[in-house]
């Protein structure tokens, strides 16, 4: 496959990092053994070189559902969810794989936001395995603190740059203008504040400028970032 040796040894050589790579077929071609624990605990499913991603699920309901979103991510390039139950938060991540338009295969991604089994680790340990999943991953990422009302920004990854011809440094700490921006997308930014405000998880689609006053239009997923008490 055409992806780049560097970014998966960032990916299955970080301790705790949950990820999963599949061909263009669904069949598992590398794996970390973090996601590997990941799938065992909750589908009681060992992981292995070059089965189908999708016999991972418990039943046909839910191989149906997981199909239909690996159908997604090849149109779409990315799909995002999180995944609830008594025990657990489970976010999860898909991203295509492509090289020249391509499909070559897609990009798991699996992170446990709340879990009855956790083994809550040293912050900066977790900060660590965060950025070098963000910095990897062909999207734009922005977290923003939720709690001020110009929304600043308190981090962004390398794709945001490029998406946005601007530098990080020049974005920490300055008001996220996706979301405070009425005029140019008032239904945006409302759906936006109002999923923030109740802890959900939305998707909008709205035009934007780069740096350069390039207009461009994005499609925004937010989601909250849940410590292991619920808090975002």
């Amino acid at each position: 496959m055409g992806y780049h040796h560097n970014i998966v040894n960032t990916f299955l050589n970080t301790p705790g990092c949950n990820v999963c790579i599949i061909d263009a077929n669904y069949c598992v071609t590398e794996y970390s053994k973090s996601f590997a624990r990941i799938i065992k605990r909750y589908s009681n499913v060992d992981i292995k070189i070059g089965m189908n991603f999708l016999d991972t699920a418990l039943n046909n309901e839910l191989k149906n559902k997981l199909n239909s979103d690996l159908d997604y991510v090849v149109k779409n390039k990315h799909f995002n969810e999180f995944e609830t139950d008594d025990d657990y938060i489970l976010n999860k991540s898909y991203s295509l794989i492509e090289d020249n338009n391509k499909h070559l295969g897609i990009l798991i991604l699996f992170n446990v936001i709340q879990d009855t089994y956790n083994i809550n680790y040293k912050n900066h340990y977790e900060l660590m395995i965060f950025k070098n999943i963000a910095n990897s991953i062909p999207i734009g990422i922005t977290l923003i603190d939720h709690t001020n009302d110009d929304f600043p920004i308190l981090f962004v990854n390398k794709k945001f740059e490029e998406i946005t011809e601007s530098k990080r440094e020049d974005k920490i700490g300055k008001s996220c203008t996706i979301i405070k921006d009425d005029k140019t997308n008032p239904k945006g930014s409302r759906t936006i504040k109002k999923t923030i405000k109740n802890r959900l998880s939305c998707k909008v689609e709205i035009k934007h400028f780069t740096k350069s006053g390039k207009p461009i239009y994005k499609l925004i997923d937010v989601s909250p970032l849940l410590d292991s008490d619920g808090n975002i």
